[in-house]
């Protein structure tokens, strides 16, 4: 056997290997056991690969070429080798960022009163327990009053004018009454129809039922408070009342919470970001129970970056199971582990057992095993996570069920040295190669500044309830694709009730009086009454037609449909709620309100963010500003998308520099948005080209490597080989640098991974 094929450490200690040291451990070991390579006993039984000797019982033979090594017994025992099965399993990549407990805003509620009174009873303390339709206090209000009463008026007054209607009919029919008397009879009794339809809305709006409404017109007395009623079960966590306190509808009361689901926000670094997608697997643990973990999966990704913090909101839905024992409260902290990867099973090895030689990564696999000899057969591999004491095997020819070499592995490791830098395929993966002719290239003339991701002012829209009221409804979540048009909440308004009550009115008036002016009609016009009745029923006409139609204005600006308004006006019953609308196509974000939360005219709800157009705000400095103007072409990275490199150009200025900074605002609209990974206020990095160059024999930045103050880029031969070769750099910009001198075109260079070469180039040289 030549000696390129086989290296061995003899009794005398000498190494066969042409110009390397002696391997002191493993030669200790042959000394102590007196193991010889050159030691065989013919005959012996034992299994063998083809092509090959049977396996030896003394000494140690390594074949470099064919990546195999047979031990004898008693050289495994000198060297203590021992070997594992390989696993099948994964090693799961985990993010930990810090996390807080929430109410799930679909399980809490404010408590408010619809018109202002005293407490005249008080059912609910703090931490008490709450049923839906539980009464946790009530309110005496001279308001409830008055409503109840008008209520009754106006059905006493359409009952005389129901009876005076009956009469008329009974009159004209035998004409004894004039037609216009049974037409103001008529009229009459509708208005009083109306008037009970409006007093009936009034009471629903303060939260009357209709068995109560029916109960008071049956003639049972008047209601003396009006019921403050849960509508969530759940504990009372917020109460500052006591009986006889003044309170008014801009006041929250009280505060229920839901307890069996809490919700998990997340703050999750924006480097981070891309990383997390929905479904995640999370683990929870709070400082309040440092040994139990509270389990979900991620449900909300916020496509919003914090501006002050740079952190992405990640929300986690977690059910509180034992809330009576260990209950997950609202407002606990403490730190989340989130499986952003987790592939499927695959070989599991420990960590000892993977080898490297600088260039490969490989593990000794036992081929062959008896009783007085062994075989092991190195096996280059592709590795992924690693963490746990135990490595992934991600490519390569193991599979579960094999055995692997642990100890004793490094003292075997030190025969299967390279001598050349000729990466396997295994080899090539681990180390993300990319190999290319070096080719011709503009280097352009360039400014980099820093920036951050903005949105045209039209893709970026507040919702707002544009009456005052309180929130009593949500229909969307957090990071929730909407359409325009589309109902996101709705909020019971006063204001807006008594907009629907004057359109009813409007539009009664409008009625009558159109009936009055066609009985005029039939009239003698030249007859003075006659006259001057005409002219002030005109007037109120117009003037009930201009009130009608500024309502209608109004209630379709706060969020009516032209199909609602029709039917209110058609059935005379109000819509109990307002609809606020998206105003734009989006996605649902900085959702942070509390059902039954007392709202302002204008008062911000959450935003919409159209994502489909992507701006880059970035902040050039004085110097700079003459080489990016508008229309200037420019490259943007973000950070919460790192392989993302996206064009665009100049499309608007702030035209001034900032008093503060010194620094002009320049937006940059990019042609290729980053798809779901644009996130607002995200940090982003601006490139623009403020001049081009003519093609020069350029590479990647990933192509060069430095010692010192020399650049070296790695050139692949026709036998797969890489050598380091010296080059010059020239011009550069923010993809490419100039190879002044040392390279030709067509020549094949490691464009990615030369730094993984530079490693394995140091270990064999």
């Amino acid at each position: 056997m030549s000696k390129s094929k086989l290296r061995c450490a003899s009794a005398g200690g000498a190494s066969l290997v042409p110009g390397r040291s002696r391997r002191g451990l493993l030669a200790a070991a042959f000394l102590r056991a007196g193991l010889c390579a050159s030691c065989w006993t013919p005959g012996l039984p034992g299994r063998g690969h083809e092509g090959h000797e049977p396996l030896p019982t003394r000494g140690v033979q390594i074949d470099v070429e064919a990546g195999l090594a047979t031990l004898s017994a008693e050289a495994r025992e000198a060297l203590g080798v021992a070997t594992v099965e390989v696993v099948s399993g994964r090693i799961p990549e985990t993010l930990l960022a810090y996390a807080q407990a929430m109410p799930a805003w679909q399980h809490r509620r404010f408590v408010t009163t619809p018109i202002a009174g005293r407490i005249a009873a008080l059912a609910a303390q703090p931490g008490s327990r709450a049923a839906p339709g539980d009464v946790l206090a009530e309110v005496q209000s001279p308001e409830l009053e008055a409503l109840q009463s008008e209520y009754l008026e106006a059905l006493n007054s359409r009952e005389f004018s129901a009876q005076k209607l009956a009469r008329a009919s009974g009159l004209a029919k035998i004409q004894v009454a004039t037609g216009r008397e049974l037409t103001e009879a008529t009229l009459a009794h509708r208005e009083n129809e109306i008037a009970v339809e409006i007093a009936r809305n009034k009471l629903r709006s303060i939260g009357i039922d209709e068995r109560r409404i029916e109960a008071l017109a049956g003639g049972q007395a008047t209601a003396a408070t009006l019921p403050l009623v849960s509508e969530l079960g759940g504990v009372v966590v917020h109460s500052d009342l006591q009986i006889g306190a003044v309170v008014n509808p801009r006041e929250h009361l009280l505060e229920v919470i839901d307890l069996s689901v809490v919700d998990l926000r997340i703050d999750v670094l924006e480097a981070d970001l891309s990383k997390v997608t929905r479904g995640q697997e999370v683990e929870f643990v709070s400082t309040a129970y440092p040994h139990k973990q509270f389990r979900g999966q991620v449900t909300i990704k916020e496509p919003m970056v914090d501006e002050a913090a740079h952190v992405g909101r990640v929300w986690v839905r977690l059910e509180n199971a034992e809330a009576e024992t260990q209950p997950l409260l609202p407002g606990m902290y403490g730190q989340a582990r989130i499986t952003v990867s987790a592939s499927g099973d695959g070989a599991l090895v420990p960590e000892e057992a993977v080898l490297t030689n600088g260039t490969e990564c490989y593990v000794l696999v036992e081929a062959a095993s008896t009783e007085l000899a062994a075989e092991l057969v190195k096996k280059n591999v592709v590795v992924g996570r690693r963490g746990g004491g135990a490595a992934e095997i991600i490519g390569g020819d193991l599979y579960p069920g094999d055995r692997v070499v642990t100890t004793g592995a490094q003292e075997l490791a030190t025969f299967f040295v390279q001598g050349v830098l000729r990466p396997s395929p295994e080899a090539a993966r681990n180390m993300g190669l990319r190999v290319e002719q070096a080719a011709l290239h503009p280097v352009d003339e360039i400014v980099e500044v820093d920036g951050a991701v903005d949105l045209p002012p039209e893709r970026r829209a507040t919702v707002a309830a544009q009456l005052s009221g309180y929130l009593q409804k949500i229909v969307v979540d957090r990071g929730q694709q909407v359409r325009r048009g589309e109902v996101l909440a709705e909020v019971a308004s006063v204001p807006f009730q008594e907009t629907q009550l004057d359109l009813l009115r409007a539009e009664l008036e409008a009625a009558l009086l159109a009936e009055t002016l066609a009985r005029f009609e039939k009239l003698d016009r030249q007859t003075a009454i006659a006259q001057s009745e005409r002219q002030a029923a005109e007037a109120g006409y117009r003037g009930a037609i201009l009130r009608r139609d500024a309502a209608r204005r109004t209630l379709l600006a706060v969020g009516l449909s032209a199909v609602q308004l029709d039917a209110l006006v058609a059935d005379r019953r109000m819509v109990e709620r307002m609809p606020v609308r998206a105003p734009i196509d989006g996605v649902v974000v900085g959702m942070d309100k509390t059902l039954g939360q007392i709202l302002e005219a204008e008062q911000p709800l959450f935003e919409i963010h159209d994502l489909s157009t992507v701006w880059v705000r970035a902040f050039l400095s004085q110097r700079d500003v003459a080489r990016a103007g508008i229309g200037t072409a420019a490259r943007i990275r973000l950070l919460t998308a790192p392989g993302y490199l996206g064009e665009g150009v100049v499309v608007r200025s702030s035209g001034m520099l900032g008093l503060s900074d010194r620094t002009l605002a320049a937006w940059v609209e990019t042609t290729q948005p980053a798809e779901n990974s644009a996130y607002h206020n995200g940090l982003a990095r601006c490139t623009f080209v403020a001049g081009r160059s003519e093609p020069v024999l350029a590479v990647p930045w990933t192509a060069v490597v430095s010692q010192g103050t020399q650049s070296y880029v790695f050139v692949q031969d026709e036998q797969g080989r890489f050598q380091r070769r010296p080059v010059e750099l020239g011009r550069r910009d923010d993809l490419r640098v100039e190879i002044a001198s040392g390279l030709v075109p067509g020549e094949l260079v490691a464009m990615q991974g030369a730094a993984q070469l530079q490693t394995a180039y140091a270990s064999i040289r």
